[in-house]
């Protein structure tokens, strides 16, 4: 997680080891930490935020080598992540940089909509829109 960390981070957006390490031991359960994978190795990582009994997660971090980006392992992992939030959770937020097209390109083809932005959410300034995914099933019953 800290090689994939530091090769995708500069500076003070980068999480120290020790608050990775926190959020791998995960003291109070409100923390979701996995380890990407393709083809067995080790790619990259995810973090999500919820509370206890809260109906919300939120993506704090999803971080791939640079060299694995751009092939639909990012994709691939959250389509199953949230096929198995739809159990737990009726709603997934997350915070993206308005520059990062590519994020935005993946977040809205696993349906997320913009619901809004906040200037100068990042250390180096840049705005952050704010994304939410509903996870409420319409329809049917079982």
């Amino acid at each position: 997680m800290i090689e994939v960390e530091n090769l995708s981070f500069k500076g003070a957006e980068r999480f120290s080891a020790r608050m990775l390490a926190h959020y791998i031991r995960n003291p109070n359960g409100s923390i979701l930490t996995d380890v990407i994978e393709y083809l067995g190795e080790p790619v990259g990582y995810a973090v999500f935020f919820t509370r206890k009994g809260s109906g919300s997660v939120y993506i704090q971090s999803i971080c791939l080598l640079p060299q694995m980006r751009g092939m639909g392992v990012a994709f691939r992992y959250l389509e199953r992540k949230l096929a198995g939030f739809r159990e737990r959770f009726q709603s997934v937020h997350l915070r993206s940089r308005t520059g990062n097209v590519s994020a935005k390109r993946l977040y809205h083809s696993l349906g997320f909509k913009t619901i809004g932005s906040e200037r100068a959410y990042y250390p180096n300034g840049e705005d952050a829109l704010r994304m939410r995914l509903s996870l409420h099933h319409t329809g049917g019953s079982f």
